[in-house]
C-alpha cells in the first residue's frame, strides 16, 4: 500500500537577520535560508488511507507549521512531502480568509481554489452557509464575524468538498457546543468511509478518541511518531519530568474549560466502601484487592433542555498509561434526567480486582453520544492498592480450573 501523505526529511527555517534586502534576494532567487529559527527539524513519516492521525505538542512544539507545510499554504526550507488525492484544510482561525470580503465571496475563493467549478460553487454555497448557520451575515464582510463564526464557516466549506484528505488545526478551540457537536459527526462520517484526518488538538482525549496514530512534536523535532496510545503516554511522561510544561499544559486546559460555560463538573467524590476518602486516614485509605469496592460521586451541571450528557472514568498507572476504563455509554446506562440543571450519579467497581500499586483517575463528562468533551478531572489522591495473594500483573482475571484426569 502505498501512503497518501509521505513527508521525507522536512525542516523549516525563518530568518532571523534584520538585513530585508538579502532576505528579499533570498526570496526572489529562491535560495532558501538555513539560518534563524527552526520550528521543524528532519521530519519525516507516512500516512495511509485511512489512517487518523493527532498531532500533539506545546504551543511553539511546529504543529501548525507542519500542517501549513502539508497542505501547501507554506513552503520547508528543505525536504519535501507527497500527497495523493484531493485535500481540504481547516489551519488557523479565518486563515486564508480575506476580512474585507463577505463569507460567501471568501467561499468562494476558496472552493475555486480547490478546483471547484463555478456551476458546482453555486450549488454547493447554499449548503455550506446553511451547515455553518451564518445565514443572516453571509454577505457582511469577514471582519464582522465572531471566531465562532468565522470557525464554523471555515470547517463547512473544507469538508464540502469531500476531501480524500482532511487536516483540523484546533478548530474546535472555538464556537459553541452544538456546532461542535454536528462537526465532530461530520468528521466520523470521514473517518468510516477510511479517508485520511489530521487532527491537531490540545484535548487529549479527543486524539485519544478517534486517533490510531499520533504524531508528537517537541521543539520542532519528531519526538514520535506511532500508536495513539504510546504516543500519548511519552507525552504525559514528558510533562511529569518538566514542571513547567505541565503548568502550560494546565493553563491551556483551564482556558478550554472557561469556554465550557456552566456545563462541567462541581464535585467528584472518591470512596472506598461508601466512605469518602478524604475521611479517612492515610492508613484507612489503602485499597485490599479483590475485597474493598470502589465507587466515585459525580456532582455535574449541564442545560437540563438537552440530552442528558455521558460519564467516563479511565484508571492509569503511575507511569499514566491507561489500565482501564468505564463509560455509561459504553455499559448503556441510562439516568433520569433531572428538573434541574444538577445531577449525582455513581458508579461502583465492586471488589476492585487492580493488584497492588498506585494507580490515577481521570473522569470525564461527554456530550449524549460520548464523543464530545465537555469537562475532565485528573482526580487528588491516588488511590493505592494492596494484596494479600503473591499473583503479578496490573489486575486478576477471573478463571476457573479443572481437573481433567477425572
Amino acid at each position: 500500500m502505498n501512503p497518501v501523505v509521505e513527508v521525507s526529511s522536512l525542516s523549516k527555517t525563518y530568518p532571523l537577520s534584520k538585513r530585508r534586502l538579502k532576505t528579499f534576494w533570498n526570496a526572489l532567487l529562491n535560495k532558501r535560508s538555513l539560518q534563524g529559527f527552526r520550528a521543524l527539524e528532519n521530519i519525516s513519516f507516512s500516512v495511509f488511507r485511512g489512517d487518523v492521525v493527532g498531532i500533539i505538542g506545546l504551543n511553539g512544539a511546529g504543529k501548525t507549521t507542519l500542517l501549513q507545510i502539508i497542505s501547501g499554504t507554506l513552503l520547508p526550507s528543505s525536504g519535501n512531502v507527497s500527497k495523493t488525492g484531493k485535500l481540504a484544510a481547516v489551519l488557523e482561525l479565518g486563515s486564508g480568509f480575506d476580512a474585507n470580503f463577505s463569507g460567501k465571496e471568501n467561499t468562494r475563493i476558496y472552493l475555486s481554489s480547490l478546483g471547484v467549478s463555478k456551476s458546482d460553487i453555486e450549488e454547493k454555497i447554499q449548503d455550506i452557509i446553511n451547515f455553518a448557520e451564518i445565514n443572516e451575515f453571509a454577505d457582511a464582510p469577514v471582519r464582522t464575524y465572531s471566531s465562532g463564526m468565522i470557525a464554523r464557516l471555515a470547517f463547512s466549506a473544507a469538508v464540502s468538498v469531500d476531501p480524500e484528505i482532511l487536516i483540523l488545526d484546533e478548530v474546535f478551540a472555538v464556537g459553541d457546543q452544538a456546532f461542535s457537536r454536528k462537526s465532530f459527526k461530520k468528521i466520523k462520517e470521514f473517518i468510516q468511509q477510511g479517508k485520511t484526518v489530521f487532527l491537531c488538538s490540545h484535548s487529549v482525549y479527543h486524539i485519544q478518541m478517534v486517533c490510531n496514530k499520533t504524531l508528537y512534536l517537541k521543539q520542532g523535532k519528531l519526538s514520535f511518531f506511532g500508536y495513539t496510545k504510546d504516543a500519548l503516554v511519552k507525552y504525559e511522561n514528558d510533562l511529569e519530568q518538566n514542571p513547567k510544561d505541565l503548568e502550560n499544559k494546565h493553563e491551556l486546559d483551564s482556558i478550554s474549560k472557561e469556554k465550557r460555560n456552566s456545563v462541567g463538573f462541581r464535585k467528584v467524590t472518591l470512596m472506598k466502601n461508601d466512605i469518602p476518602l478524604v475521611d479517612l486516614d492515610d492508613q484507612s485509605r489503602v485499597f485490599q484487592s479483590g475485597i474493598d469496592t470502589f465507587n466515585l460521586e459525580f456532582y455535574f451541571e449541564y442545560d437540563f433542555q438537552k440530552e442528558p450528557p455521558k460519564l467516563g472514568v479511565v484508571i492509569h498507572d503511575m507511569n499514566r498509561r491507561p489500565i482501564t476504563c468505564a463509560g455509561s455509554h459504553f455499559d448503556k446506562f441510562v439516568y433520569k434526567r433531572p428538573h434541574n440543571a444538577e445531577k449525582a450519579v455513581k458508579v461502583s467497581f465492586p471488589k476492585i480486582n487492580l493488584l497492588k500499586g498506585d494507580y490515577e483517575i481521570d473522569v470525564f463528562l461527554l456530550c449524549e453520544n460520548g464523543f464530545l468533551l465537555l469537562d475532565h478531572w485528573t482526580l487528588s489522591p491516588h488511590i493505592r492498592i494492596t494484596q494479600v495473594s503473591n499473583e503479578v500483573g496490573l489486575f486478576s482475571i477471573d478463571h476457573l480450573w479443572h481437573d481433567l484426569n477425572v
